[in-house]
């Protein structure tokens, strides 16, 4: 059952639940104080939402030399940002950034085996899933993990040492690319608006449109754009600016302009979409209220913890309804 669910293109529900997760888990960044239930549940959601599986930090520090530093603050060091390093922030997805050159340069050695129909088939597959699918893919989920990591090594450029010099270079790289990949997104999709249902397009960038109702006009191409610059916005928040009202009122704001979006506008050809994503809208509002009640406004303790359990209670019932919505498909 579970592969047929899979095999079926459901898996599109599981990829929605985890991109709503990723925001949710960047509240405890707030300038809040997260009681320890709250924060210890957080940091466990941290792990699923930032694909970071294997402890590769330790390993850089002797490849690099890198030098121990603090984190930018409490709420970030329990969340799992426990240094400034770009590198050591994202963790064990950095293998996965650095072996993207290698598929480049295995794809260009290909053209060496011209002569050869199998070396021509894996070309051409590499080319269709590897460079684009996948790729696409993989941005998608991880694209508010490499903004948050880096916005934080922004704040402690370095180039004192190898180690520190790489990092600093690949965050200020990839801040670049962060900010300018919505706008480069949206130009493309407009440009090819009249050809994205050809399937030669569709193998190849059809992951940014996969979900989206093309007959809605290119006013539905705001959706993907806005998917990523909503997550750079918010970190950018997070990172520059520490007054709490700046911070709820960004996420707040996007959580409204989403809404209004999808409630305007034919986005989606699935109309059960229209559903989930209002339903992920307002968990993450709901959360940012309950977040809210981390700050000075709430002063007990004891009051504190219990909305901390309120919190844990709405991440597991945000997941289990995305789950159950998955296997109902």
């Amino acid at each position: 059952m579970i592969i047929n669910i899979f095999i079926t293109g459901s898996l599109q529900q599981l990829w929605s639940a985890i991109n709503t997760q990723q925001i949710i888990v960047l509240l405890p960044l707030f300038n809040v104080l997260m009681p320890a239930n709250a924060a210890y549940f957080f940091s466990f959601i941290m792990l699923i939402a930032s694909f970071d599986i294997f402890p590769v930090e330790e390993y850089y520090d002797d490849w690099f030399g890198m030098e121990p530093v603090d984190p930018l603050d409490q709420n970030f060091d329990s969340l799992g940002f426990e240094s400034m390093y770009f590198m050591h922030n994202l963790g064990s997805f950095m293998i996965a950034v650095v072996l993207f050159p290698v598929f480049v340069l295995f794809y260009y050695s290909l053209f060496l085996c011209k002569k050869s129909v199998r070396a021509m088939a894996t070309q051409e597959y590499v080319q269709r899933k590897i460079f684009w699918s996948h790729s696409i893919r993989t941005l998608y989920e991880t694209y508010s993990m490499i903004c948050i990591c880096a916005m934080i090594n922004s704040m402690h450029l370095r180039f004192n040492n190898f180690g520190a010099a790489l990092s600093s270079i690949m965050a200020i790289s990839m801040g670049v690319l962060c900010f300018a990949l919505p706008f480069r997104i949206l130009q493309i999709l407009c440009s090819k608006f009249d050809t994205l249902n050809e399937t030669k397009v569709k193998e190849s960038i059809g992951e940014l449109y996969v979900e989206l109702n093309l007959e809605g006009g290119k006013m539905v191409l705001l959706y993907p754009f806005f998917f990523f610059l909503r997550r750079f916005l918010l970190t950018v928040t997070i990172i520059y600016q520490d007054k709490l009202i700046w911070q709820v009122g960004c996420l707040a704001a996007q959580v409204i302009a989403v809404v209004i979006l999808i409630g305007r506008v034919d986005v989606f050809a699935d109309k059960n979409k229209y559903r989930v994503e209002t339903f992920n809208e307002v968990i993450i509002m709901m959360m940012l209220y309950l977040t809210m009640c981390f700050s000075d406004f709430v002063p007990e303790p004891t009051t504190r913890e219990t909305v901390g359990i309120w919190s844990c209670c709405s991440v597991g019932m945000h997941l289990f309804v995305n789950l159950l919505v998955l296997f109902l498909k």
